[in-house]
């Protein structure tokens, strides 16, 4: 990754069961990622009922804003690194609950870099230059969780995401953390913290938002599209081109 990606990715905008489903409020974003595209598009309709472009589905600047200064009081742990590490990295949900315990490797030169198995295409991806916060923010979820390691099932024990089960089935277990949770935690997270869009309505977070902000982000700051490519993941240029090229 060339040093584009570097200089737009160190500024950027940014200061609880089983399961894999991506979180978009209730939708699985799989069922709407057809032929390798990674993004879910909301279109604008042109003469005749054409589509004629692509709005990305990004977090407004006054949103992160809200977000980032909630985030300074958030008491859970796992919503609150699991939030910065997602604004980080741009990583789907499902990645993000597979996340290993040693995904953070020195580099002599971008000092850390993060590396995770893409579990969409069940590939590994590229390591990435990764910022001081997201790194701290995942040596926390270390901590917090180490205890918890020696109850864990044998598939879970590297895992990052674990916890031990409050309430309902399977309470009292250690087990990996799934999208459901998330979910709920962010409804809560945004009611409980007021954040509305421009509108006044509360704002209707979701887990694949981070990833296309990261990606407007980038772009905005002329970030290479090739290099915001190999961040996101996109199997060829051409995907990560039709969903940005007219965002601004």
């Amino acid at each position: 990754i060339d040093e584009s990606f570097e200089r737009g990715h160190s500024d950027q905008r940014y200061g609880d069961d089983h399961g894999d489903e991506l979180l978009r409020g209730g939708n699985d974003d799989d069922a709407v990622e057809r032929d390798g595209l990674e993004h879910r598009e909301r279109c604008i309709a042109g003469s005749g009922g054409q589509v004629n472009k692509h709005v990305i589905d990004f977090i407004p600047d006054d949103v992160v804003a809200q977000i980032n200064e909630a985030l300074k009081t958030e008491e859970n742990p796992y919503l609150k690194y699991g939030i910065i590490i997602l604004q980080s990295t741009g990583m789907r949900i499902g990645d993000l609950l597979k996340l290993r315990i040693d995904c953070i490797k020195p580099h002599l030169i971008s000092g850390y870099t993060i590396e995770w198995v893409q579990h969409k295409g069940r590939k590994n991806k590229a390591p990435m230059p990764v910022r001081s916060e997201c790194v701290a923010a995942i040596e926390k979820l270390v901590e917090i969780t180490k205890d918890l390691r020696d109850e864990a099932d044998e598939k879970d024990k590297n895992t990052l995401m674990i916890r031990r089960v409050p309430v309902g089935k399977g309470a009292g277990k250690v087990m990996n953390l799934n999208s459901v949770s998330f979910n709920n935690w962010f409804k809560k997270f945004i009611k409980d913290n007021d954040i509305k869009d421009a509108n006044g309505d509360y704002y209707n977070l979701t887990s694949h938002q981070f990833r296309r902000t990261l990606g407007t982000d980038m772009l905005s700051k002329g970030t290479n599209i090739n290099v915001i490519q190999q961040v996101l993941g996109h199997t060829d240029a051409s995907v990560t081109k039709r969903f940005y090229a007219d965002v601004k």
